[in-house]
């Protein structure tokens, strides 16, 4: 499992465990003012593991670029750097190669947080807690790209099994709290580790951002 994966997956641990603690609290106590305490030690949790996975993964960016810059240095793609091609080839291209796919799963979780508290506002509280779509949209963001495609499938496959399984047994209302962190933990297991296990890269390779400098710049000669 590659660093970021494997990051990732201990941020959504922690995110996990911050979750079953602060629901938790709700049982043991029995005063308002400490279910809020418990609200807002768990928000500030939440936003401490966005700040941690964003800088980790902007780390490893930076690291990737340099050694990047040194192979290319080093090798024929020394053509493509100064003198003899202007850097920003270069930047286009580590940009779409390693920054991207984050920037994409980053924009598309913001895109789910804002449609998703617009609704529940809007049908007062039906679908999510609040602290729900928070939940999902950090596992939309560390499932990266294309993993966040993924995710979303499962959530809607999944979500329509268990919601059809309840209601043909009249279970009562549908139990997806705990739903959501897992599933962001399994996806990234399933790209990073399982699917080049069984020989499936080859068609999630169709999903992958081209190099859109290529375009720009022309192929390299």
């Amino acid at each position: 499992m590659g660093l970021i994966s494997g990051f990732n997956v201990f941020v959504l641990f922690l995110a996990f465990g911050a979750q079953v603690l602060y629901r938790r609290s709700f049982r043991f106590s029995r005063f308002l003012f400490w279910q809020k305490f418990g609200e807002v030690i768990f928000k500030k949790s939440l936003k401490l593991l966005w700040i941690l996975a964003g800088a980790f993964i902007l780390i490893i960016f930076l690291r990737d670029s340099f050694l990047q810059y040194q192979a290319w240095l080093e090798g024929p793609m020394r053509f493509a750097l100064p003198p003899y091609r202007s850097l920003a080839y270069f930047f286009s291209y580590i940009g779409t190669r390693f920054l991207s796919p984050w920037l994409l799963s980053f924009v598309v979780s913001f895109i789910i947080s804002r449609l998703a508290k617009w609704l529940n506002r809007r049908f007062e509280g039906r679908f999510f807690e609040e602290e729900e779509i928070d939940l999902i949209a950090l596992g939309v963001f560390l499932s990266g790209y294309p993993g966040f495609l993924v995710y979303l499938v499962a959530i809607l496959v999944l979500g329509v099994l268990i919601a059809l399984i309840y209601t043909l047994f009249s279970l009562g209302k549908l139990p997806l709290y705990f739903f959501w962190l897992p599933l962001a933990i399994f996806v990234i297991i399933l790209m990073d580790w399982i699917i080049p296990k069984i020989g499936f890269e080859s068609f999630f390779g169709q999903f992958i951002l081209g190099d859109f400098a290529g375009l720009i710049f022309g192929p390299i000669k």
